[in-house]
């Protein structure tokens, strides 16, 4: 084609000026062609037609037009497995793009072959993760994924890390390596999960000739049957380089070459948060000694014995807690130890159907008394706003198996335990309501805004429970049911709750999306890097004058599990990770706002320069050609052709 171009046209043009301006204009195309600027094709032939009109100024424009419809993309190779015919499954590379343009926030993914819906929610995910990664607000944009594969690829959250890092590099504007590529699902807190098939991704990075391949840490030994083999090593003799990560920053630096500053440390309660939380575990942990004392003497069954035993050994548990300074978890070992000893009182004395009413009357008057306590409770801090959820989520569950109870008032067993319950959330809703006023950073939340980041959290939390249900149909209610506690919220009015109920929904479905591909031989590792994901979650907030006193709670009581229920633990440190960033989704603390201007200006420049390059060449090579009146380009002559000497 470009033979053409300097055989064909440029004789045809009737002066030496404008083939002068041609040969400028054919370096231009060089520069053009070089950036792979191929779907401004249209453009370049236009400034041809321009040009040879005498309209220069036409050039100027268009190029002006150019520089400003491009949108922000990038690629990169994206590793995967493929299945052939005979149901064995090989390593296979696609080619992953993403185009970023101003918009509404949508989410778009064009796949061939197609992909499992799976892959797509996975796309959107990794939007979100990477947006949340940059503290960037996205939602005037719109991101178009796009994946081309020689092979049907097999469905799965694998491809999760890469487009997340994709995207995180495009937002920022930095060029991709296209020998480096990355497998690993990515999970909430930047944390990059373990995947299967890393060895025949490995052949196939081989292949394609790919340097280096990024897989989540933990995974470098390879079970294969009966041998086990050392992926770095094993990518070494197929000269690839393998490199662990397990988050984000790790895999930014290994993908990219640039490091994003990360807090590390210790995280500390304030002085504050630890004399209110003991004063909480005090108050809870009396009842409980109260209760110890009134069951001493009551002639028990054997399972009722069983379960004093149980109870006891929670209370034994609070007082190690609280001299080891955890606090919240004391009073949820004590809370727990008093659900079961209320049920033993209630059930001793022994009601009849008109005494659980007067019961259920009583509890229903405190409920509705701190329900209106709290319902003008100022919503001022990332504290009060937190405090005004836990203590609205404490008595909606107190309400709960208040109902419960009353439903069941004639099975004795059913209802003490439904009416025991009922009272010790009430009591913990109350002590929990010290927390209002507590010492914060000021925000001016008004409806609008709490409307707003309960609306964005509820969709993202139904995306999640969306994906689980592709895994396990109809398998997780309980999340389900949170989603639907956060939509009825949502319409009346109550933002609060729904953004508390959206972020549990949310959370408990990173717990699923966890628990489906770590094993129990990678739960350690895997527990240990959304442990440091929640610190430096923490200490963000507590940097920016935060303290968001649940999210702290609910770290504290996952470590407190973290050596005997790994999975309990990990729940946990998914509620502190959702809730410790709630400011995110506050207008009165937006992310930084995305100028795509801004994102294009390296590239915008560096191709100016480029293309200033070009002119001066160009007309360097214009004037020589002008002097000699001669074309003579040998490299474009086709064969069997003769060079033209063209007189003056």
């Amino acid at each position: 084609m470009l033979k053409i171009y300097l055989y064909v046209l440029i004789p045809l043009l009737p002066d030496l000026k404008k083939q002068t301006l041609y040969i400028n204009f054919f370096i231009l195309l060089f520069y053009f062609l070089i950036f792979k600027w191929f779907k401004y094709t249209i453009f370049i032939n236009i400034i041809f037609l321009s040009l040879c009109m005498k309209k220069i100024a036409w050039l100027l424009i268009l190029l002006l037009l150019v520089l400003s419809v491009q949108a922000v993309s990038n690629k990169m190779k994206l590793l995967a497995v493929a299945e052939k015919q005979n149901g064995e499954f090989i390593g296979g590379v696609a080619e992953l793009t993403v185009e970023i343009e101003e918009g509404n926030g949508r989410v778009f993914i064009d796949t061939y072959p197609i992909t499992k819906l799976d892959t797509q929610m996975s796309a959107r995910i990794a939007k979100e993760i990477a947006c949340d990664f940059l503290n960037k607000d996205c939602s005037k944009l719109d991101f178009f994924y796009t994946i081309r594969a020689e092979s049907a690829l097999v469905g799965g959250p694998s491809a999760g890390s890469a487009i997340t890092l994709l995207t995180i590099a495009t937002l920022d504007g930095l060029a991709v390596d296209q020998d480096v590529s990355v497998t690993g699902t990515i999970n909430s807190g930047g944390v990059i999960g373990p995947v299967g098939g890393l060895k025949a991704k490995i052949d196939a990075a081989a292949k394609a000739e790919i340097k280096k391949v990024l897989i989540p840490i933990g995974e470098r030994l390879y079970e294969e049957g009966n041998k086990t083999i050392d992926l770095v090593y094993y990518g070494k003799k197929k000269g690839v380089e393998v490199v662990e990560v397990s988050n984000l920053y790790d895999g930014m630096l290994e993908f990219i070459g640039t490091k994003y500053e990360k807090k590390s440390g210790y995280v500390v309660a304030t002085s504050e948060y630890a004399n209110l939380m003991k004063s909480i575990a005090d108050k809870i942990c009396t009842i409980s000694e109260h209760l110890i004392e009134k069951s001493v003497g009551i002639q028990l069954e054997e399972n009722e014995t069983e379960l004093k035993e149980s109870a006891m050994e929670m209370f034994n548990k609070s007082i190690r807690a609280r001299k080891d300074g955890n606090f919240y978890s004391a009073a949820s070992f004590c809370f727990g130890a008093n659900v079961q000893l209320k049920y033993l009182e209630i059930l001793n004395n022994k009601l009849d159907e008109k005494g659980y009413m007067k019961l259920a009357l009583k509890i229903k008057h405190l409920i509705s008394s701190l329900e209106e306590k709290i319902k003008n409770a100022e919503t001022d801090t990332i504290t009060n706003l937190q405090t005004k959820m836990i203590v609205r989520e404490r008595l909606s569950d107190a309400k709960d198996h208040l109902k419960k109870g009353l439903d069941n008032i004639n099975n004795s067993e059913v209802a003490a335990m439904n009416f025991a319950y009922s009272i010790e959330r009430f009591e913990s809703a109350l002590f929990w309501s010290d927390f209002f006023d507590y010492p914060g950073k000021r925000l001016r939340l008004d409806s609008s805004a709490l409307k707003n980041s309960c609306t964005t959290k509820l969709a993202e939390a139904e995306q999640r429970v969306q994906y689980i249900d592709l895994f396990f149909p109809g398998v997780f209610r309980e999340a389900e049911k949170i989603v639907d506690e956060a939509k009825m919220a949502s319409k009346i009015g109550d933002y609060e709750f729904c953004l508390f109920q959206s972020s549990r929904a949310k959370a408990q479905s990173n717990f699923y999306m966890s628990i489906i591909t770590v094993s129990n031989d990678s739960i350690n590792n895997y527990l240990g890097q959304k442990k440091i994901a929640v610190e430096r979650s923490l200490l963000e907030q507590i940097e920016k004058g935060n303290f968001p006193i649940l999210a702290y709670s609910y770290y504290e009581y996952g470590n407190s599990l973290n050596m005997t229920d790994k999975y309990s633990s990990l729940l946990y440190y998914e509620y502190s990770l959702e809730l410790s960033n709630l400011d995110l989704y506050l207008e009165e603390q937006p992310g930084e706002k995305v100028d795509l201007k801004e994102i294009k200006h390296y590239s915008k420049m560096l191709l100016i320069i480029f293309l200033i390059a070009g002119l001066i060449i160009g007309f360097m090579i214009g004037i020589l050609y002008y002097k000699s009146n001669v074309v003579a380009i040998k490299i474009y002559k086709p064969k069997g052709k003769k060079l033209v000497k063209r007189k003056k």
